[in-house]
């Protein structure tokens, strides 16, 4: 047990360096975009990107995790694997892409976005790079090479950075100037609105992922099997109406927001939701990367019948680092959001942050209680989970954003969030008992949400206030777990 604490420990370090790093610069951009940008621009590009979320779900189709499943299953036949999904998916997409082209009016229409048709082939072309390299990620993950991973995705990163600051910062200065150079500049900054910048850098970066990834596309030019195909769709498919009602549940309060409120103050409403999400970060980098390291090493697990109390004890160590997220961001959301969201027309909607932060806790919880009906090939209960939370879902955003605005949209996702790790839990102590320590994370998730709402309702700007809300959550675990502190303790003064 204590070598795959140290596997999980080391991979999480690995691809956590990549997707840390990714949602750390990444974050960089929020003050630039809120900087730059107005907030019916950024709720614009929020409502995009949740479109995309959308259609990767879909054009994938279950089939990241189907490889990883199928691999395990015909190891001898990885090769003929990968090539089967990866080819699958490039004609499924072929087909997709005709489909936008021959209904492009009638979607831009739908998505009011008549006058921008630009944003529409944006889409496409960012969807599609992201849809060919999801395999051959996929496998870069299975293959435990996980430096080359890095490597590609750091790359991405960087260069996407770098083409938002080239468009929000160095193209004005270039247009200042005078000859081609400046006139260059003048044509390029001719546009209507700057999501198209946001877009252009996802794009170029985009490119320069499946260039990098080209030598493992390649080799898919041979190989398809028929019957692999037919086993890993049957598999994979109600992952991918899970995954669709995930996101939606994820996503899908972006929509109604855009959708519910009046026109004219919606889009404005969505940037100022969407700025505020993204104080989130720390949690949601944290779930993001443990999930690349868990979901591998989970499978590779579960294949050996490895004693179920080792995935008990990784979700209660993830429970403790998630909750001490929760209060420490709710302790200094002040400093947070005047580092990170520069334009303070943003922060009138700051109250959703409590709710949006203690929403993602437990979204964590339900990622990592969901691995049994994967490990158990049960697989149709991962849609009829998230069917759950999706009827939570839209039943309360349509209730509550009319009456309360974007506060209805946070209280209807957390609300989604608890309804689908409650239910997931339920199933599986049924079909895949694991004896998880449900006492011990109700009590750290109630005693950091209390922490967590005392700071940051009444203790800023106080700093000891603040700090002491901190410690005493780290007490309360510390005198809990102090059976598990000794022991290790006792371990190292051995040494």
């Amino acid at each position: 047990m204590l070598q795959t604490f140290k596997r999980l420990t080391g991979d999480t370090a690995l691809y956590g360096l990549s997707s840390i790093l990714g949602r750390v610069l990444n974050f960089v951009l929020v003050p630039l975009h809120t900087s730059y940008m107005t907030r019916a621009e950024y709720g614009v590009n929020a409502d995009l990107y949740s479109i995309l979320a959308f259609l990767m779900v879909l054009l994938t189709y279950g089939f990241e995790t189907g490889f990883f499943r199928f691999t395990e299953k015909y190891k001898d036949k990885s090769d003929l694997v990968f090539a089967t999904a990866t080819r699958s998916i490039l004609v499924s997409t072929a087909f997709f892409l005709g489909a936008v082209f021959l209904f492009g009016d009638s979607i831009l229409k739908a998505m009011r976005y008549e006058d921008h048709p630009e944003f529409l082939f944006l889409l496409l072309g960012i969807i599609s790079a992201d849809v060919i390299a999801a395999v051959p990620l996929a496998k870069l993950r299975s293959d435990r090479r996980a430096r080359r991973f890095v490597r590609n995705r750091l790359t991405v990163i960087a260069i996407n950075i770098l083409m938002n600051l080239f468009f929000f910062m160095l193209l004005p200065e270039l247009a200042k100037g005078t000859g081609s150079t400046a006139e260059w500049a003048k044509g390029m900054m001719d546009v209507d609105n700057l999501v198209v910048y946001v877009l252009a850098a996802n794009i170029i970066a985009n490119a320069a992922m499946l260039l990098d990834l080209a030598p493992i596309i390649w080799k898919v030019r041979k190989g398809f099997d028929w019957q692999i195909w037919r086993e890993m769709f049957k598999f994979s498919f109600p992952l991918m109406l899970a995954g669709l009602a995930g996101v939606a549940n994820e996503m899908i309060d972006r929509q109604f927001i855009k959708y519910l409120l009046p026109k004219d103050v919606a889009e404005t409403q969505l940037g100022i939701y969407s700025a505020i999400y993204k104080l989130s970060i720390a949690l949601v980098l944290f779930n993001q990367a443990f999930r690349y390291a868990a979901e591998p090493l989970f499978f590779s697990e579960g294949a050996k019948g490895t004693d179920r109390k080792l995935f008990a004890q990784i979700l209660r160590a993830f429970t403790i680092v998630m909750c001490f997220g929760l209060v420490t961001v709710l302790a200094f959301a002040d400093p947070l959001k005047e580092l990170f969201i520069r334009d303070d027309s943003f922060w009138v909607g700051m109250d959703v942050l409590p709710i949006l932060l203690l929403a993602n806790v437990i979204l964590g919880l339900h990622t990592n209680i969901s691995i049994w009906y994967k490990l158990a090939d049960r697989t149709s209960f991962g849609m009829v989970i998230t069917g759950i939370g999706l009827v939570f879902t839209i039943g309360l955003n349509v209730y509550l954003i009319p009456k309360i605005g974007i506060m209805g949209a946070a209280w209807a996702t957390l609300a989604s969030y608890s309804a689908m790790a409650a239910s997931s839990y339920l199933f599986g102590q049924k079909y895949y008992p694991i004896p998880y320590p449900i006492g011990t994370i109700l009590l750290y998730l109630f005693i950091s949400s209390v922490l967590g709402y005392l700071a940051f309702e009444y203790a800023r700007p106080d700093f000891l206030v603040q700090l002491g809300c901190i410690l005493a959550f780290v007490a309360t675990v510390a005198f809990n777990e102090r059976k598990l502190i000794q022991l290790v303790s006792e371990r190292i003064r051995k040494r």
